[in-house]
């Protein structure tokens, strides 16, 4: 089975995320006795990725949570700092209505929501776009496992935030650091 790696750490803007990438990226590679990436490149529309050995990476920061994922299969992965906001007003304008239905039963869910959509974006590499609304994470049942043949994950995190990676095919996930 395939694995992926998730590195969290404190994010600092004054460091350059890449180059953070790029080590995470270069001891996953050596724990597989793969050639270490040169270098990031990014697609047509700013997803990073590498040229080569076959390896996948994403990454997310919110306040001060970094949350990089290196990967044997496309990925994509968010993380978000739980806020004061109008979550039922932000569900009901940007997610899908099973989405909104299951936050009017489960409030305390919306930053898992919300990160476990982003991370569906961030795979696809489409981005927050006006389709935002047409795919759901969850139903009345819960969060999905899967989304339009990709994998969803709900990933342990800090106290305050929510963590969720979605995949190409299923993954064995290691978690480490914290912040």
């Amino acid at each position: 089975m395939p694995h992926t790696d998730v590195i969290i750490q404190r994010y600092d803007k004054r460091e350059n995320t890449e180059s953070r990438a790029l080590k995470a990226a270069g001891r996953f590679c050596a724990s597989f006795s793969l050639k270490a990436p040169a270098g990031i490149v990014r697609d047509s529309r700013g997803k990073p990725f590498f040229n080569e050995n076959g390896i996948f990476l994403s990454w997310s920061h919110s306040s001060d949570c970094l949350a990089i994922a290196v990967s044997h299969v496309p990925i994509g992965i968010d993380a978000q700092k739980h806020r004061r906001c109008n979550s039922a007003a932000i569900a009901k304008r940007f997610f899908h209505e099973d989405e909104a239905a299951f936050l009017s039963l489960n409030p305390e869910k919306f930053f898992e929501v919300w990160a476990a959509k982003e991370s569906y974006v961030k795979y696809t590499g489409e981005g927050i776009t006006s389709s935002f609304r047409s795919f759901a994470v969850a139903d009345e049942k819960g969060m999905k496992e899967q989304v339009e043949g990709a994998y969803l994950f709900v990933l342990p995190s800090q106290p305050g935030y929510s963590l969720a990676l979605t995949a190409k095919s299923e993954t064995n996930i290691t978690v480490s650091g914290e912040f």
